[in-house]
């Protein structure tokens, strides 16, 4: 029989009792941490977002951008970050970074992946990366949904403890074939003279890669600067209107294949009273009603941002011609002066024709002075250049062949090549035939191919009746 004292026995019970108590303590805490998480050990809890900075869908060959955000939205400061994006190699010269990051990419297969670590995150605070690419150039079809990826601590997840949801993001990119119409003023004159005659060559190319559908090109000339003549070799299946009061017209197509090109030819005339150094501004600007294709995966279009329109790139939509007047130019042709001699039983007439530019600005071209006679005149005339000693001939004296005049047997011409503002040059005509012949004809004609935008034309000719 065992025997206990009485001292033994209250300390066993007092034991007894703190183990109890320590126990019923822990549970209490239990309770209320379920009441009150709170009172429970603080976790930290990460997230991560993605999304595409730049419109959606986005053009083959363009550049596209994606903002990436980790937050700790826990209470208490997490472990060491790790950022993994993963993206198709087909969005080409990808590049990532942000600030307190460090990244390395690695490639496998069709899937490209940057890993970017950074350094432990406090409550309530996020850091930013910034990840950008090329769209592929070529896609299957018209349209391409590509799917970008963004995982936090992808290797560390138990730390999270069921909290892993917001562990994932990802955007898709919708990469779409577009047309681009580019107005282009191509061919046309940048210089005119007061009262020429000028042609603008206006083009609606489509550099981008996909037909267009109905495209407008809305053009404005210098109303009262410019005369409306006529459109030629016109390629747009809608027609062009004719030019309003304020010389504005429209063009029309149905599509402009990608690649391809409408084109028009708009003749206008220079206003005469124009001065040299004034401006003519001309305009075309393009317009694109195409229907976009609804993006796959389910998606409506409404869902994306598309450009402002369904173009490719509105900047080039629209293209100016500025053509500068240049001096004008006024060449007139007169009779200075003539005289009969008498030979023996032929009389010779001379005449000297003098060529003057009226104008302000020199002769830009070269020209020539057409003399033609009727055919009662002899063989033996021929035509001279006095102060340069150029001789325009006939077939009878060859040894003045070299001096680039041509002639025949009922006209010369001798070339103009430069005539400054004011200056002049004097040509002399020999007319030959038998005495008591009746009378010549004689036709003088400045720039007879009109080859020199004058501002007047009405006195490059001269006729004159002389007897023999």
């Amino acid at each position: 029989m065992k025997v206990f004292f009485k001292h033994e026995t209250q300390r066993g019970s007092r034991a007894m009792r703190e183990r109890v108590g320590r126990k019923a303590a822990a549970a209490a805490f239990a309770a209320a941490a379920v009441l009150a998480p709170g009172l429970a050990r603080a976790q930290s809890d990460l997230a991560v977002t993605i999304t595409q900075g730049t419109a959606n869908p986005v053009p083959t060959g363009a550049p596209v951008t994606y903002a990436v955000t980790a937050r700790n939205i826990g209470a208490a400061q997490s472990s060491p970050v790790q950022v993994r994006l993963e993206l198709p190699t087909s969005l080409t010269t990808p590049t990532a970074s942000g600030s307190g990051f460090t990244c390395s990419s690695s490639t496998a297969g069709a899937l490209r992946t940057f890993t970017c670590s950074s350094g432990v995150l406090p409550s309530n605070q996020s850091r930013s990366l910034s990840l950008s690419a090329t769209a592929p150039g070529t896609i299957t079809g018209d349209s391409q949904t590509l799917t970008v990826k963004a995982l936090v601590n992808p290797n560390d997840l138990a730390r999270e403890q069921g909290r892993t949801a917001n562990n994932t993001a990802t955007v898709s990119t919708v990469v779409q074939t577009l047309p681009d119409l580019a107005p282009s003023w191509a061919g046309s004159s940048t210089t005119a003279s007061a009262g020429a005659d000028l042609m603008f060559e206006l083009a609606l190319r489509n550099i981008g890669n996909r037909a267009s559908g109905d495209a407008v090109l809305k053009v404005s000339i210098p109303v009262g600067q410019l005369n409306f003549s006529r459109f030629a070799n016109n390629q747009f299946d809608g027609g062009c209107s004719a030019p309003d009061a304020q010389g504005k017209f429209t063009c029309r197509t149905a599509s402009v294949p990608a690649g391809g090109s409408r084109r028009v030819n708009i003749w206008s005339r220079a206003n005469s009273l124009l001065e040299g150094g004034d401006r003519l501004l001309s305009q075309a600007t393009a317009e694109l009603r195409i229907a976009l294709p609804t993006p796959s995966g389910g998606r409506t279009a409404a869902a994306f941002q598309p450009l402002g329109t369904s173009e490719r790139n509105e900047r080039n939509n629209t293209s100016s011609l500025v053509t500068t007047v240049s001096p004008s130019v006024d060449l007139q042709v007169e009779l200075a002066r003539s005289r009969v001699f008498s030979c023996g039983d032929r009389r010779t007439v001379e005449l000297v024709y003098r060529v003057s530019n009226r104008g302000s600005g020199t002769t830009t071209r070269n020209t020539q002075l057409q003399i033609a006679r009727s055919s009662a005149c002899g063989l033996n005339a021929y035509l001279q250049d006095a102060p340069l000693g150029c001789v325009c001939l006939t077939s009878t004296l060859p040894e003045h062949h070299a001096q680039n005049c041509s002639f025949g047997a009922a006209s010369q011409t001798c070339p103009i090549n430069t005539l400054a503002a004011g200056a002049t040059r004097e040509f002399t005509l020999y007319v030959e035939g038998a005495a008591g012949q009746n009378s010549v004809q004689v036709q003088a004609t400045v720039d007879p191919n009109n080859v020199l935008p004058e501002s007047n034309e009405q006195n490059n000719r001269i006729t004159t009746t002389h007897p023999l």
